[in-house]
């Protein structure tokens, strides 16, 4: 078993090296309902589009049975499951994103997710691969007209833009490479230096399909900003966003401050249903509009925007930890539950 392949055990367990079967293919329906194939048809049987995200079903599939395995032996490890909070890195976003604001909208009297805090943040998918979603996050801070080598540096178009998986092996096929040969020519060729985020976001090749109930399903578990605008719920959720990597290397790309500070927008947007504080340092091309009036400068050198829709500061014992720090992020969750962990 190598990277990019997916296999489970019969017998539940988690070591079977002679007996362990390729996992059957996740089908999605058009609300993210993830259900597993009864007809033979396996992972690896699926051709894609573009490229390994539209595997994000295996990730979030699992999630899902996490907490239905907590929402079933709840009693047993004494959990509340109507207050669960949760917590995640980069992309791990793609589950808690999927718990709080899909899974939760298709069973929302199995469980309830109170708060949610997340650094290095991605906001809508693909990002590698990028789609045009993601492109109209950076659009919408920067400008149509900005160039796209201002943000991403050219040694990384190719895996940025393109899929990165088509210049290495995989176990499983997930590069489409006449796709990939189309992304090249067009945006990291010659055209490379006078590209702009415009075009890139309007290209036919950034464009996602829609043909069939499953590109439909997609759409679903990768746009969380349309997810996060359309939260309804009856108890409030508090949200902790921080991002700080702002230059245009491989890792920026992905983790941009642009996406926290799209948190906030989407979060407002939502009515008064999310709670959110979010951290985000300057980038390349931010608004006056985009500069906040707080500004926190931070132990590990960076300074901060921040924009918050409550009284983070004044929750009990935040006067006496770090910004943006887990000390912080711990006693948001805290504050979601009903517990003074200040006193703890």
């Amino acid at each position: 078993m190598t990277a990019n392949e997916y296999f489970y055990c019969p017998d539940k367990s988690y070591n079977c090296t002679d007996t362990y079967k390729e996992s059957e293919f996740i089908h999605v329906d058009e609300h993210g309902g993830l259900t597993l194939d009864t007809t033979g048809l396996t992972t690896s049987n699926y051709s894609v589009v573009i490229g390994r995200y539209e595997y994000i079903t295996q990730c979030q599939y699992d999630a899902s049975q996490a907490i239905e395995h907590l929402i079933r032996n709840s009693a047993k490890l004494a959990v509340d499951v109507h207050r669960v909070g949760l917590s995640g890195q980069s992309a791990g976003g793609g589950e808690i994103n999927y718990l709080a604001w899909v899974y939760h909208k298709l069973h929302p009297g199995r469980y309830t997710p109170v708060s949610m805090t997340y650094q290095m943040a991605q906001l809508n998918y693909p990002v590698g691969e990028t789609l045009e979603e993601a492109w109209a996050l950076w659009e919408g801070a920067v400008g149509e007209d900005m160039l796209v080598s201002k943000v991403v540096d050219k040694s990384v178009c190719d895996s940025w833009m393109g899929n990165p998986e088509c210049s290495t092996f995989t176990a499983m096929d997930v590069c489409n490479a006449t796709w990939q040969a189309e992304v090249l020519k067009a945006f990291c060729d010659d055209a490379f230096s006078s590209l702009t985020i415009g075009q890139l976001r309007r290209s036919p090749l950034t464009s996602w399909r829609t043909a069939t109930t499953q590109q439909k399903g997609l759409e679903k578990l990768w746009y969380t900003s349309r997810n996060l605008a359309a939260a309804n719920r009856t108890l409030p959720m508090y949200m902790h966003i921080v991002n700080w990597m702002n230059g245009t290397g491989a890792m920026d790309l992905p983790h941009s401050p642009v996406y926290a500070a799209a948190y906030a927008k989407y979060a407002k947007e939502a009515g008064g249903a999310v709670n959110y504080a979010v951290y985000y340092t300057d980038y390349t091309g931010i608004k006056d509009v985009d500069v906040s009036n707080q500004r926190f400068d931070t132990v590990d050198g960076y300074t901060y925007n921040y924009l918050s829709n409550f009284d983070l500061f004044n929750l009990p014992g935040m006067s006496n930890v770090s910004r943006t720090g887990s000390d912080e992020q711990f006693l948001l969750h805290c504050h979601a539950f009903g517990i003074n962990c200040s006193k703890v």
